[in-house]
């Protein structure tokens, strides 16, 4: 794979590339059924073995969970890189550009990278559809580019994020030298299931047999069913809060003043009991806003405590690997992309991944008012998501993204959040509730909040994965991130 990020690629070419993929079935903007019929894994081993097999031309950690895929993702690349070696990952959606789905040694996928990229799996889609296994979809050819680029880099490891679910995301045709699932929470219930179980079914789909499992799910009902998905593949599992654990503690510098709140960093306190341990029990400073970041980081650490039992002998030092966590930047976690005043991006879109946003900054920012701008999809939870932000925020600009159609509409988004606020009121009459503005779309609705905040305030775009791209593509100063 091409890592010159300076090298010229002809526009017509790029676009003509661009659109080939987006000229084909794309679940990202509208799901269908979970099933076989849809979601193919059949026609992506075939589509690969047209390619070579590039996925096994490297090691592969296969990362599926509800939240905090993307984040134990980059985490356990950024370590891997660390000890020496070259490291992929594959990472979806992306935020402003498609090639940021496929980075090896840390920089994303060239322009020109993915133009070469798109011309050799064309041949191979073509010979698909020849032999009636159907037309590939933007995911199916997104992820084969993926792993064709990583093994053109001579990647020694490969991060490699699930999309949807896991048991029959195009990622699962892979055999992985370890299994993580993080944390399990209700979204895509259309799609994988109403419960916390039937959702851990479909994660724990990745389970391969005799491969380490790591876990940093906590629902009791997510565990039951990854280790029993485990037991049955006699595969080692790892768990938090019982094979290792973490405790979270901001650090804040008292002297600073109300326009320089950024926390300095948290210190995370790892303890493993794994046998032979590498890593062992230590102290990690972390610099990403929230609790819910410990688990994260202590679920890569885990991995890489997993793995390097393959090694010969430590290949990095925890000062070094511990210097490498403390620049960790992952871009729409709570992405601080101003200072003065304090403005934050995050790509939260489920009830307990706003919840722990919202959490976050109780904790890092207890003394300021909050401004929240928000959007969702129709398929998402917005109401308890409304719900959430209506009492833990002074004011809300409900608005509607523009760069994917399962939106919802701004008068949808105002209805259920003032039937939602007139029955707080009724039934806790004492307790606050945010007033309700809005805003026909999301650089409108960020210079409405900006109006309303005052240099001691935090303003926060959520919601969305769609919303936070739209909101970074404003901002300016987006260089400064934190998840």
């Amino acid at each position: 794979m091409n890592l010159d990020p300076g090298e010229k690629v002809d526009p017509a070419a790029y676009q003509a590339a661009i659109d080939y993929l987006y000229s084909r079935i794309n679940y990202e903007k509208g799901h269908a059924s979970y099933s076989e019929s849809n979601y193919r894994l059949d026609r992506m081993r075939r589509l690969l073995a047209l390619l070579g097999d590039p996925q096994n031309r490297y090691h592969i950690v296969h990362v599926a969970g509800t939240k905090g895929k993307g984040t134990t993702s980059c985490a356990l690349a950024a370590l891997l890189d660390t000890c020496s070696f070259r490291v992929g990952v594959y990472t979806s959606p992306h935020l402003l550009r498609l090639e940021e789905r496929i980075r090896c040694v840390g920089r994303d996928c060239s322009a020109m990278e993915l133009v070469r990229l798109v011309n050799r799996i064309r041949e191979a889609a073509a010979i698909l559809e020849e032999e009636g296994s159907g037309r590939p979809t933007f995911f199916e050819l997104t992820t084969a580019m993926g792993m064709l680029g990583f093994a053109d880099a001579k990647c020694d490891y490969v991060v490699l994020e699930v999309g949807l679910g896991g048991r029959l995301d195009s990622t699962n045709v892979c055999q992985p030298v370890a299994c993580v699932i993080t944390s399990i929470s209700l979204d895509h219930q259309a799609q994988l299931g109403d419960t916390i179980s039937a959702i851990a079914g479909e994660k724990a789909g990745i389970i391969k047999a005799g491969i380490p499992v790591i876990s940093t799910a906590r629902h009791p009902d997510a565990r039951a069913v990854i280790a029993r998905v485990a037991g049955e593949q006699r595969a080692p599992l790892y768990l938090i809060d019982r094979d290792f654990s973490v405790t979270w503690q901001p650090i804040f510098n008292r002297d600073q003043t109300a326009v320089e709140r950024s926390p300095a960093h948290a210190e995370v306190d790892y303890q493993t009991l794994l046998p032979c341990s590498w890593i062992g029990n230590s102290r990690w400073p972390l610099p990403l806003l929230g609790r819910h970041q410990a688990d994260n980081l202590a679920g890569a650490l885990t991995v890489l405590d997993v793995v390097a039992k393959q090694w010969k002998q430590p290949r990095a030092s925890n000062s070094a690997l511990q210097a490498t966590v403390l620049g960790l930047r992952v871009p729409a976690r709570l992405q601080i992309v101003s200072q003065t005043p304090l403005q934050i991006v995050d790509s939260a879109h489920n009830p307990a991944s706003v919840a722990a946003a919202m959490d976050a900054l109780d904790v890092h920012f207890p003394d300021a008012s909050r401004t929240i701008v928000f959007a969702s999809s129709r398929d998402k939870d917005f109401e308890e998501m409304l719900r959430i932000l209506l009492v833990r925020s002074q004011r809300i600009v409900l608005t509607a993204y523009q760069n994917n159609v399962r939106g919802i509409a701004v008068s949808d988004l105002q209805a259920a959040a003032q039937q939602i606020a007139a029955r707080i009121r009724q039934t806790f009459p004492k307790v606050g509730v945010a007033e309700i503005l809005t805003a026909p779309d999301a650089a409108t609705a960020w210079k409405l909040a900006e109006r309303c905040t005052t240099s001691n305030d935090v303003l926060c775009g959520i919601g969305s994965f769609f919303l936070a791209a739209e909101l970074l593509s404003l901002t300016t100063s987006s260089s400064q991130s934190v998840s």
